[in-house]
């Protein structure tokens, strides 16, 4: 088939002096070769045509004062080798109405109009290799369901959002750069869906990518950076993936998920956000795997009934709180690991925490602190500590430690808190390997406490302490310490090689006699508790140990 080319020209003989001209006169399937210069012209395409710029880049350039450049309602349109330039603030510069419009090659610019792109109704957007700016308004916008494209373009320079999917709109952007934007990046609302593959998203004002209400995004393999406030805002109830992402440099914070999102990320890093890392509210349930949080002070929030998962979270740098909860949230995190400089974790509010099989390295203040009423679950747990405290409780929060170790500094059990340490180890603290304020309540079963530069186990005045089947040696101190009225049981445990007294009780407890640096033998359960033996195999925790009036332990690793 012989396509009809018809030229168009402002000076050369025998072609038409306007694109109008050639429109009106081309035949379906015709293609309109514009040479350089600029044409003053408000177009509608209806008709499938190919309208192809000559020349150099940038040199053919069509413009409109008023209304929309270019306003496509035809079955398939093309347009290659052009500018179209527009500044009417009510009108998009390329109106696409319906049909396919393959744009390629091509500069899409407004001054002040409200939008440099617009696909809607049954219009179809294919854009390729394309740059799209304007300054005083949006980018592209897409409110079509067909299946749009925006392909190796350049997008930059906008006074509100550089892209926005709306209603029911579709788009996939790949291999695209998306910058300097007024507003929003990427924009996603209504039910709307985004794909976004291999782009880069920079120097957004507002956050650089949303995704709100009812809409879905899939984000693979991009980068956010040089946010102004915030990289990621998610709170649609559509499914939202980000897979092989990269957050970095916001100057506030990184991810914000609320409104009860269930988000998935996998693969991907948060990197030296201002403020925080990743922000969890609004009964929000996301699922993180294989992600790393990097350089920002506070790397993890969860709050106001939020439930969060991690696995295989990596955070390093977070010299403020490696992770916050509060709020009546809850969080599990398997095989966490927190390094290279970060503090440590906090848990207040009623919140819940569980941690199984992770590596804390906790530079700067307390490792692991609970209050407020807060539960701490940790299985299989390695932490480090090099503050003041490795663990510390109070304020009617509860930690249960089982198959854990705590070096460096000591478990401190405060006020009204409670400590269950099962079948793990205190070493090597600076001070006291545990200690009991009054108020506070330590039981350990099958545990080691060893090289304290302090005492073993410190119960001070109110505190109560429950050891079973533990072994507590080579300790600077005494190997047990009580100051306390209360009951300080030690029963079937090895107390021996500390640098004090082995058993050492300043005052009398329910009728028993002060004994200053005496060893005692162990003693005779408590009515009703079962008390492990010792066996060849090692140190064995007693079966359904509780909390006093509590739930059992099995119920807790459960």
């Amino acid at each position: 088939m012989i396509r009809q080319v018809l030229r168009v020209s402002a000076t050369e003989t025998g072609t038409y002096r306007t694109v109008s001209q050639a429109l009106a006169a081309a035949p379906d399937g015709a293609v309109i070769a514009v040479a350089p210069g600029t044409y003053t012209e408000s177009l509608t395409i209806s008709r499938a045509v190919t309208l192809s710029g000559d020349g150099t880049p940038g040199s053919v350039r069509l413009e409109s004062p008023m209304g929309s450049t270019v306003v496509v309602e035809a079955d398939a349109v093309r347009l290659t080798g052009l500018t179209l330039h527009g500044s009417d603030a009510d009108a998009a510069v390329l109106d696409i109405r319906r049909g396919q419009t393959a744009v390629e090659n091509c500069t899409v610019a407004g001054d002040q109009a409200w939008a440099a792109v617009i696909a809607w109704q049954s219009g179809h957007l294919a854009a390729r290799n394309c740059t799209v700016t304007n300054p005083g308004g949006a980018g592209v916008v897409v409110t079509s369901p067909a299946d749009n494209t925006l392909e190796d373009t350049a997008a930059r320079d906008f006074g509100s959002s550089a892209v926005v999917v709306a209603e029911n709109g579709r788009l996939t952007v790949r291999g695209c750069t998306v910058e300097r934007s007024g507003g929003n990046g990427i924009c996603v609302n209504g039910q709307g869906a985004v794909t976004v593959e291999n782009t880069t998203v920079a120097d957004s004002r507002k956050p650089a990518v949303v995704v709100e209400q009812d809409a879905r995004a899939e984000l693979m393999r991009t980068t956010v950076t040089s946010s102004a406030s915030l990289d990621a805002y998610l709170t649609s109830k559509g499914m939202t993936t980000l897979i092989d992402c990269r957050l970095t440099g916001s100057g506030g914070q990184s991810l914000h998920i609320g409104g009860g999102a269930s988000p998935r990320l996998r693969g991907c890093t948060l990197d030296s956000a201002a403020a925080s890392g990743v922000q969890v509210t609004g009964g929000s349930t996301p699922r993180l795997e294989d992600c790393a949080i990097t350089g920002t002070p506070l790397a993890v929030i969860v709050e106001d009934g939020s439930r969060a998962e991690f696995h295989r979270l990596r955070i390093s740098g977070a010299q403020r709180t490696a992770v916050q909860l509060g709020g009546e949230a809850a969080a599990e995190f398997r095989e966490l690991s927190v390094g290279d400089g970060s503090a440590g974790l906090r848990v207040t509010g009623s919140a819940q925490l569980t941690l199984k099989a992770g590596e804390i390295e906790a530079e700067r203040g307390t490792g692991l602190e609970a209050n407020e009423g807060a539960t701490v679950l940790l299985t299989d747990v390695r932490l480090r500590a090099t503050g003041d405290w490795g663990l510390a409780v109070s304020g009617g929060a509860r930690i249960a430690a089982a198959d854990s170790s705590v070096t460096g500094a000591g478990v401190l059990v405060g006020t009204d808190g409670e400590a269950l340490l099962r079948d793990s180890e205190v070493s090597g603290t600076a001070g006291d390997g545990a200690r009991v304020l009054g108020g506070g309540t330590l039981i350990a079963t099958g545990c080691r406490v060893h090289e304290a530069q302090g005492h073993g186990v410190n119960v001070q005045i109110s505190g109560r302490a429950d050891l079973t089947d533990c072994l507590i040696t080579g300790n600077v101190g005494d190997g047990v310490r009580s100051n306390s009225e209360e009951p300080v049981l030690v029963q079937h445990c090895d107390v021996s090689g500390n640098g004090g007294g082995q058993v050492n009780r300043l005052r009398s407890q329910d009728g028993v006699p002060a004994s200053a640096g005496a060893a005692e033998p162990a003693g005779e359960p408590a009515p009703g508790r079962t008390v492990p033996r010792r066996t060849g195999a090692g140190w064995r925790p007693a079966p359904q140990a509780r909390w006093p009036n509590s739930t059992p332990w099995s119920a807790w690793r459960a």
